[in-house]
């Protein structure tokens, strides 16, 4: 999308970024085919971007700045935290074919965001907040347990109708 003059500008510096810090280039090794590997590559790739200290000027760029420019914050939103949603959706689904597209989306979704939990607040907010990757690790290990458990449990259920 064009938005011209200095908006134009803002947000092709947050497309570019959002693009950088989201890749899913080829050059990452792909995860083993099992619903916890996926959620485990996805979501540690998830944490290292998210607690990256250019994701998290933009984020308090863009918070600040759409008040100003609400279509800054729709094409932030559209490009990177629902572009995650659906990259990991996707990825679900190859590994769980057996699971509708809505609710691996809805999974994906919590997940992530499960992920976020206080580490994000915390290090946007405490300047010298770096979080150990034991703690990392113990976040990302809890989180895929749960959806791992909740997905296996969902599959277990019979079948409605």
């Amino acid at each position: 999308s064009s938005f011209g003059g200095k908006e134009g500008l803002f947000a092709a510096v947050i497309a570019h970024m959002i693009e950088e810090i989201f890749d899913d280039s080829a050059d990452q090794p792909r995860p083993a085919a099992t619903l916890s590997a996926t959620l485990e590559h996805f979501g540690r790739r998830f944490l290292t971007s998210l607690l990256d200290p250019r994701c998290q000027s933009l984020y308090r760029l863009v918070v600040a700045e759409s008040p100003r420019f609400p279509a800054i914050g729709k094409s932030f939103y559209e490009q990177g935290p629902q572009q995650s949603y659906l990259l990991l959706s996707e990825r679900l689904a190859a590994v769980a074919p057996h699971m509708d597209e809505e609710t691996l989306y809805a999974v994906a979704c919590q997940f992530l965001e499960m992920l976020k939990a206080d580490l994000f607040l915390k290090a946007l907010s405490v300047a010298d907040f770096q979080p150990t990757m034991a703690l990392l690790e113990t976040r990302l290990k809890l989180s895929v347990d749960i959806i791992a458990c909740y997905l296996e449990h969902l599959s277990q259920r019979p079948a409605q109708g």
